[in-house]
């Protein structure tokens, strides 16, 4: 059965306008260079579905981690984005000027286009709605359509065209509440969103045939019974997309279609049973593939399959069209399809991949199985197996839904793919063939349904350059609930390496509620999420904390606080600097009357822009602060201009510059002609009378500190024959940027040197060629461009030997400390390795003399409090979990007996997120926990407060002793319960359930009076295969006597069942079923479960006290 569309019930208004003040500010942005040059304009990035985008410079290894990556915005829009978002670099879009531009598409049937690099520019540049949606809630199959929640309108991903600049879109629409319902192809400018070649047109099709719906001998296309979930191929001129169904709600076929790109006519149509039903095109939302000729490829769902015997009907199969006209050229039915079918085992639940260079397609479905097709010879069908094609073997124990992606490395190509209930796996490919083992995996469980969406970014196969992104639910199934999602980066070369994750700092980088089937899109430094939370979420790399560095103005402020000339300005003053330094960022001063977007610059005296950035988050008046993506370098007694634009209105002083003023090593110019204008985003010539606009900078004079100061070799001239990468792992308790790397040069060495920086996973992150060197001691080579770093996190400095090198045995066997850096010593440090590599091997703490010159940025920052702490009682004792806290060196546990108060340390200088705590306790007491992290600048604040309660016994009653499930089902995932009664007042210490074999996933016990409120959750864990599984609340909740009582715990799929088992009472002393015709209760996971079905025992319990 497709996997249905999940909505959120609610809807807000988004309302569309692009105020004047907003035109002005794309008008000064318009003058930026735009540097992105990657388009991303079909889903999965290429026509083969690779997944990848081979052309990702910025983003790597060392720079995604949680110091230095997270969530930088987010777009609202007016509802589900069920479709990928699309990228084009450099679109001109009218009054509005030149922008990088992400396009997103809602199931509320509007596109939008979004500027797509500037937080502060949050409306859109233009936004179009195609009509109105149909609502969810209507009959399928299955009951009430209980995926799509609240509305289906622009389900699959457009296409973009960018040589004539258009944007296809296929939209959904109903007339009235009770149809007709229509689907129109939609040709969009991309510079406005207007209709182009007389579009749209209505979406029409019939065939010959005598299948399901069939009238005298005709099929017709039906738009009520069918769903446009697959995204749009552009191919030779040609506009391609397909059809399924609504949860397999017949009548219904599996349709392809195509319109010419510049008349919007049809020009072809396929129907995959003609004579027979079923066979829906659904793959999750992926699209057709086109290979080079224009030949089209995809996968069939559940169906008949009369191919084999030489009918039309090619259920559960790989289809090849000719692009011109949709005949049939060739087909693969796996020799089991007709079973697969009859067990709801889609082949085409998800999508194929061509692989680059070769003539092969791959794909996989429910069954677990990959196929590998020759698709010049695909194999038809064959009964004694399916030993026809290249190659299949199982890559699932469960189900696959999101297509497979595929890195064309030139040295190690891989196909990665993470199924249901399991981790993320990854198979080479050689020899025209793929690995039958994973040559890498993650052992992080995605729940079911549908398991992870991946993407992958990679600047071509440099090494440290491979990210595998993924996205999926956090809670369970997004089959039929509206789960909360989280955003993944592992490094691709190593899936047991988690880069990063939005749930490591969820306050700034949630993901809000996950997009099923909707995969990342990375483009120039940034992962565009569509979400289901009516926000498109925007993640790339942070900017720097703004450090406490020295300004140009201080107590003065302006004597004119709301000048409005009617014109917009950019205003600078001249300044310098009497030290060499770096600039961290740019500021102003903001008029109460002020409004817009602001952008600042740094120029020198010949007009060249040295540097940019967008304010964010301002504030309504007074000084604004913008942190620059990298510190600009500058040098002693040069002249600079600072200026930032205005929006008509802003503050002034005049004739204040006619004097130098001074703080510090800052200075403005006394030129008498200071305080200069001119034409928004350019650099600012025309002079005042020393008008002080209040332009400013944040400087950090030249402070560049290096790990050793005063230490020097014990043992020079020591020549092993052999060239190494010789290095240093360091770290600093404040953010900034390295310089330059240094070395300690023996007098013997010769050769060129190179010295590196790498991340601690081996991603290179810097390089630079020594030049100039003298004879022997410290050498040093700046970087062309500096490095940023995050505080508290280790880094590997590292300069090439030939032959001779200076050593001291021992030398970092103990921290060795200069102002913010510091060595590891853990017994690793003093590295080496092959020449050129990431040098990991270490030999008696040798110093081998490695060292950088740093610059900080930022102040020493405490890491944040600790998130996500669980306690879970036993007897006698409260163990504690807690999410890993970046930065965080030690946690120090804090108990008290009095909520909110009265803590005191129980544990500190603990190297782990967990803890048990087993002294003192008194059982029957609740006792209340924080927690709190530290590094060297210091201790977080506490953390949420958590209370549990240790018991003597965790011992108690049930109500189910004997009794176990008479069969298992496969139909979940469903919230089961039972409703119970006790004929004494007590306390429920514990929820438990009873698991049969195969069942799997992560269950959450609820207990909830007969209202629908909850009372009490417990999550199980350390479960066992099967059998009863027991989990304790952290708190008991109280019963009263002959009161009703419902206990449920969440099926993933499986579950045991007993019919008519609760239809007459079971009783335990004190503990009672509930005999009132309604009992065995269900409903969608986590939700008071209602429903009932036989009176049938789900083998929900309590364990009462």
């Amino acid at each position: 059965m497709p996997a249905c569309l999940v909505s959120a019930a609610t809807r807000k208004d988004f309302t569309f306008a692009v105020a004047r003040h907003f035109a002005l500010a794309f008008l000064l942005l318009a003058s930026i260079v735009f540097h992105a040059q990657v388009s991303v304009t079909t889903q999965h990035y290429d026509n083969n579905r690779t997944g990848a985008n081979l052309n990702e410079s910025t983003l790597n290894t060392g720079n995604v981690v949680p110091g230095t990556f997270g969530k930088l915005f987010t777009r609202a829009v007016d509802g589900h984005i069920y479709a990928q978002p699309l990228y084009v670099p450099n679109v001109s879009i009218p009054k509005l000027g030149v922008h990088n531009v992400i396009y997103v598409a809602t199931e509320h049937n509007s596109v939008y286009a979004f500027d797509a690099d500037y937080p502060g520019v949050s409306d859109p540049l233009w936004q179009v709605n195609l009509g109105t949606p149909r609502p969810a809630g209507f009959p399928t199959k299955y009951g009430i359509e209980s995926g799509i929640q609240v509305e289906i309108g622009i389900t699959s991903t457009p296409v973009i065209d960018t040589s004539s600049g258009t944007i296809y879109v296929v939209a959904y629409t109903q007339d009235s509440s009770t149809g007709p319902y229509h689907y129109k192809l939609h040709a969009l400018d991309i510079s406005s969103g207007a209709e182009k070649f007389g579009g749209p047109v209505e979406v029409q099709a019939s065939v010959p045939g005598n299948g399901d719906g069939s009238v005298n001998g005709i099929v017709t296309f039906d738009p009520k019974m069918h769903m446009q979930r697959p995204s749009l191929l552009l191919s030779n001129g040609t506009v391609y997309f397909g059809f399924g169904a609504f949860a397999d709600t017949d009548p219904y076929h599996g349709w392809i279609m195509g319109y010419n790109a510049t008349t919007l006519a049809q020009v072809a149509v396929f129907n995959t049973s003609p004579d027979a039903g079923e066979g829906a095109v659904w793959m999750s939302g992926q699209g057709l593939l086109a290979d080079s000729s224009g030949n089209l490829y995809f996968m069939v769902g559940n169906g008949s399959t009369t191919a084999e015997t030489g009918g039309s009907s090619y259920g559960n199969g790989f289809l090849k069209l000719a692009g011109s006209n949709l005949s049939l050229l060739d087909w693969f039915l796996p020799y089991n399809a007709t079973s697969l079918a009859d067990a709801d085992l889609d082949v085409g639940s998800s999508g194929p991949v061509l692989i680059p260079g070769t003539t092969l397609l791959a794909g996989a479905g429910k069954e677990g199985i990959l196929y590998l097709i020759d698709t010049t010879h695909m194999g038809h069908w064959q009964a004694s197996g399916d030993m026809q094609i290249v190659q299949s073997f199982p890559i699932a124990s469960d189900e696959i839904f999101n297509t497979p992606i595929f890195w064309n490395s030139l040295t190690t190509p891989t196909m990665y793919v993470w199924p249901d209930d399991e981790g993320l796996k990854a198979y080479s490919f050689a020899g025209g063939m793929f690995g039958t083992n994973p040559v890498s995996q993650n052992n992080t469980l995605a729940p079911a349904q549908p398991g992870g969406t991946l993407a992958l970014s990679a600047n071509g196969s440099k090494p440290g350059s491979a990210i595998v992104w993924a996205t999926h639910s956090t809670a369970g199934s997004a089959e039929t609930v509206a789960q909360p999602g989280e955003l993944h980066a592992f490094d691709a070369t190593n899936l047991a390496t988690e880069l990063w994750n939005s749930l490591q700092n969820p306050a700034r980088d949630d993901s809000g509620r996950y997009g099923k089937f909707n995969p990342p899109t990375v483009a120039n430094g940034k992962v565009y999420l569509g979400t289901f939370s009516e926000q498109l979420d925007v993640y790339g790399l942070l900017p720097l904390p703004l450090a406490a560095g020295q300004t140009i103005f201080t107590t003065q402020t302006p004597a004119i606080q709301n000048q409005n000339d009617g014109v917009s300005y950019e205003q600078g003053v001249k300044f310098t600097a009497s030290k060499a330094g770096a600039i961290t960022g740019i500021r102003y001063w903001k008029a109460p009357s002020e409004t817009g977007a602001h952008t600042g610059h740094i120029w020198s005296t010949d007009g060249n822009e040295l540097t940019g950035v967008t304010f964010a988050n301002e504030t309504a008046s007074g000084w604004q602060q913008a942190v620059l993506g990298s510190p600009l370098t500058i040098t002693a007694g040069t002249t600079f201009v600072v200026s930032v634009n205005t929006n008509s209105v802003y503050a002034q002083s005049k004739k204040v510059l006619t004097k130098a003023t001074v703080n510090g090593d800052l200075a403005t110019v006394a030129d008498g002609k200071n305080g200069v204008f001119g034409t928004i985003g350019t650099y600012p010539t025309s002079p005042t009378s020393g008008t002080n606009f209040f332009r400013d900078v944040v400087f950090q004079p030249s402070a560049t500190q290096s790990v050793f100061t005063t230490q020097t070799p014990a043992s020079s001239n020591i020549n092993e024959q052999t060239s190494y990468e010789l290095g240093m792992r360091f770290s600093s308790d404040q953010a900034g940027e390295i310089a330059a790397i240094r070395f300690w040069k023996d007098a013997n060495e010769s050769g060129t040197h190179v010295g590196h920086i790498w991340a601690s996973n081996g991603g290179e992150l810097a390089n630079i060629t020594f030049t100039g060197e003298s004879a022997s001691g410290w050498q040093v080579a700046y970087l062309t461009t500096p490095v940023s770093i995050a505080p508290n996190t280790i880094y590997t400095v590292s300069v090439n030997i030939n032959v001779s090198y200076v050593s001291t045995v021992g030398g970092l066997a103990n921290l060795i400390t200069n102002g913010p850096l510091t060595t590891v010593a853990d017994g690793n440090n003093g590295v080496f390795g092959t020449i050129g590599t990431f040098p990991t091997s270490s030999s008696q703490s040798q110093n081998y003399f490695r060292d950088v010159l740093f610059i900080p940025t930022g102040k020493c920052q405490r890491p944040q409090a600790p998130t996500g702490v669980v306690p879970s009682p036993g007897v006698s004792l409260v163990n504690l979990a807690w999410s890993a806290t970046p930065g965080a060196t030690s946690f120090t546990v804090k108990r008290s007996t009095t909520s909110g108060s009265g803590y005191r340390v129980i544990a500190t200088g603990l190297g782990t997120s967990t803890y048990t705590d087993n002294t003192g306790l008194r059982n029957g007491t609740t006792y209340y926990y924080v927690v709190t992290a530290a590094n060297s600048c210091g201790q977080s604040s506490n953390s949420d407060e958590v209370s549990a309660t240790p018991e003597r016994s965790f011992n108690g009653t049930s109500l189910f002793t004997t009794q176990t499930p008479a069969a298992a089902y496969t139909d979940g995932p469903w919230e089961l319960g039972m409703k119970f009664q006790t004929s004494r007042a007590g306390k429920v210490i514990s929820i438990r359930y009873y698991k049969v074999a195969g069942e799997s996933g992560v269950h959450t016990g609820n207990l909830w009076d007969a209202s629908g409120n909850l009372l009490g959750t417990a999550v199980f864990g350390a479960e066992t295969a099967s059998g009863w599984q027991t989990a304790n609340l952290a708190n008991p909740v109280s019963l009263a006597a002959n009161t009703t009582y419902i206990v449920s715990v969440n099926s993933n799929l499986m579950y045991g069942a007993t019919n008519q088992e609760l239809a007459t009472t079971i009783s335990n002393p004190p503990l009672s079923s509930v005999a009132d015709g309604d009992n065995g209760v269900y409903t969608v996971p986590g939700a008071f479960p209602t429903l009932t079905y036989q009176n049938s025992n789900y083998y929900r319990d309590v364990v009462f006290q």
